[in-house]
């Protein structure tokens, strides 16, 4: 009888002990592991359990549980040192993250579209976070650092790098604060770091802080309950942008200096742009003039050659960056897509966050759209800004060409100044084409300079537009 009843526990014991090992261990097959030098990199998960833990050799997370549908729970195993852009992208059902110990990098949109992590645990040894690594958990409500690490600290809910000289990201859903100070220390604010907050009413800035990683400025977008924005320093205002934030009643007026290039202000600007810095403003020049801008075609009389513009765009803006620039383009693939999924005509601010006030009292969409502005001085100013938002929420046709386009990232042309040359925002004219075209070349090294201005004076037709 004992015989027999140590038998069935021993049994008993077994049965138990391969159903705990069956939550621990995948089937190898379930894994798609790519070799490289040192490495081992995970590119596809094909399993089909809710709780899944990383081979032991793994050492990097490439893109492996894009989409996943069943995942709960994710453990990475402790050789895992590096998380690359979008290994996390839209795993609706994801709870939690435990990262191994030995992990060092977590990239630049690691995480997309997982709205019920709440909260995320930054481990000792890790020394990089990307911009927006974190900002596709939807629901995050916490980070947290472990105790030793040097690189990473959390200060009233948000994360930092250990000087605090940037501010890498404000969970979207952290309660503890309706009011917040962003440290003098602050320098950078990486990009939609404070995207869809839900609880914040009022931004403190102490210091000289600059928006954003990247140029598109966009730290602080979409701020459902953000009220009043307080600047504590002198600083040039337009380092930061304050994007779709609705309730937004207070956080100073920007101002810019802008001037088309004609033959008639060609040989001042120069002078303009001394202006704007002794003012602490931006200064922005644009090519393409409106002929119709007073309702008449004199200016067509006055625009520059596009060789001549181009020699100017090249000299004073694309020559200074040709080696940083190229490198701060690093996002490329990810603005382009964004642009090219775009279903809106304006992917601009036009209507958005901005308007344009005219020497004639008008208020306009934008400067290129004063032909659509309205006066101020016989219209409430809330009816008019509701009625602007039409052309941020235009939707392009089925037809719009500029969607496919390799050179949209580099292209100059907006929909506004050909709705008001052409009464048709989607309308491109073939030169303006041509034109970003040599911009792509030139920007990706594969003509020169001298190269550039010569295909400019070949597709020189009297003008730009």
């Amino acid at each position: 009888m004992k015989k027999r009843t140590l038998k069935y526990l021993f049994l008993i014991a077994a049965i138990m002990f391969c159903v705990s090992s069956n939550t621990k261990v995948q089937a190898a097959s379930d894994f798609v592991i790519k070799k490289s030098g040192q490495e081992y990199i995970l590119t596809e998960y094909k399993g089909r359990d809710t709780t899944v833990y990383v081979p032991k050799k793994v050492t990097i997370i490439n893109g492996a549980f894009k989409n996943n549908k069943k995942i709960k729970k994710i453990v990475l195993s402790d050789k895992v040192d590096s998380i690359y852009d979008g290994s996390f992208d839209t795993l609706k059902n994801l709870k939690e993250v435990v990262f191994s110990k030995g992990l060092t990098t977590i990239e630049k949109g690691a995480f997309r579209k997982c709205p019920k992590v709440k909260s995320i645990k930054i481990p000792k040894k890790c020394k990089y976070i990307g911009d927006y690594a974190f900002t596709g958990l939807l629901g995050l409500k916490s980070i947290k650092v472990e105790k030793g690490n040097k690189s990473f600290k959390v200060y009233k809910g948000a994360l930092f790098n250990s000087k605090k000289t940037e501010l890498i990201c404000y969970p979207r859903k952290y309660s503890g604060n309706k009011v917040f100070t962003i440290p003098k220390t602050v320098k950078v604010i990486a990009s939609y770091a404070f995207k869809d907050n839900c609880y914040l009413e009022k931004l403190i800035i102490k210091g000289d802080a600059y928006d954003g990683g990247y140029d598109d400025m966009k730290a602080f977008t979409n701020m459902k309950k953000l009220k009043t924005v307080v600047f504590k320093t002198t600083q040039k205002r337009d380092n930061i942008s304050f994007r779709n934030c609705k309730k937004l009643k207070k956080a100073g007026i920007r101002v810019s200096l802008k001037s088309p290039i004609i033959d008639l202000t060609y040989p001042e600007i120069k002078d303009m742009q001394m202006l704007a810095d002794k003012l602490q403003i931006p200064f922005v020049y644009t090519f393409e003039i409106c002929n119709t801008i007073d309702r008449q075609d004199m200016p067509k009389m006055h625009q520059i050659s596009l060789n001549k513009a181009l020699e100017y765009e090249f000299a004073n803006h694309y020559k200074q960056i040709q080696t940083e620039g190229r490198k701060s383009k690093s996002n490329y693939d990810e603005i382009i897509n964004e642009l090219r999924t775009n279903e809106k005509v304006y992917s601009c601010n036009v209507a958005v966050n901005s308007f344009v006030v005219d020497y004639n009292g008008k208020m306009c969409p934008c400067m290129k759209l004063r032909h659509r502005g309205i006066k101020l001085e016989k219209n409430n100013y809330e009816k008019i800004w509701s009625d602007f938002k039409k052309y941020s929420a235009q939707i392009a046709t089925m037809d719009y060409k500029c969607k496919g386009c390799e050179a949209l990232y580099y292209c100059d042309v907006c929909p506004a100044e050909m709705d008001f040359l052409y009464n048709d925002p989607e309308y491109r004219p073939e030169n303006a084409c041509k034109c970003a075209y040599i911009r792509k070349a030139f920007y990706e090294n594969k003509i020169s300079f001298d190269e550039a201005l010569a295909e400019a004076k070949e597709n020189e037709k009297g003008g730009i537009i």
